[in-house]
């Protein structure tokens, strides 16, 4: 066997441990790992977009129109209206404060308790969005005419699945 000194020596030495380090070293090696993603959903019931109502005087009575909001139940769900509330600022309508919300594919006219009509109603599941039609009336309690101001009513509605 051949002896290597000096420089040859040295670097004859370095090449085996190098060689040496790199056969023991790990090999990489490409690996793969899966993340899950699941859920439990239930349905739900869901406003889009509301269309504020006008209100226009007729007489004592203040008459709300054209208001409305699309409502999507994605497994069926309850609609229910409360009777309006008006703003505190305004010159009070103690009486005869009065909501419709309507739907032609529902079929019924949905009032609350105070104005006579029905309080609730099933909505079947579906994924097309129910439009529905809010109106209102407001006659003022006192004799003579409704002044000349600002009036701001609301009309809320509640679906739940």
């Amino acid at each position: 066997m051949k002896q290597f000194t000096g420089v040859n020596g040295f670097l004859y030495t370095a090449a085996l441990i190098v060689g040496g380090l790199t056969a023991l070293a790990p090999r990489a090696s490409a690996d793969t790992a899966t993340v899950p993603f699941s859920a439990a959903l239930g349905g739900g019931c869901f406003f889009g977009g509301v269309t504020a109502g006008t209100l226009a005087k007729s007489g004592k009575t203040l008459v709300g129109t054209g208001g409305g909001v699309p409502l999507t139940c994605t497994a069926g769900g309850n609609l229910s209206v409360a009777d309006p509330t008006q703003d505190p600022s305004n010159t009070k309508f103690a009486v005869g404060m009065t909501a419709t919300v309507t739907n032609s594919t529902l079929g019924t006219a949905l009032s609350p308790s105070a104005s006579g009509g029905a309080t609730s109603v099933v909505v079947p599941a579906r994924a097309t969005p129910y439009a529905l039609n809010v109106s209102m009336t407001a006659e003022y309690s006192n004799a003579g005419h409704i002044n000349n101001g600002t009036f701001i009513f609301r009309v809320t509605l509640t679906a739940t699945p």
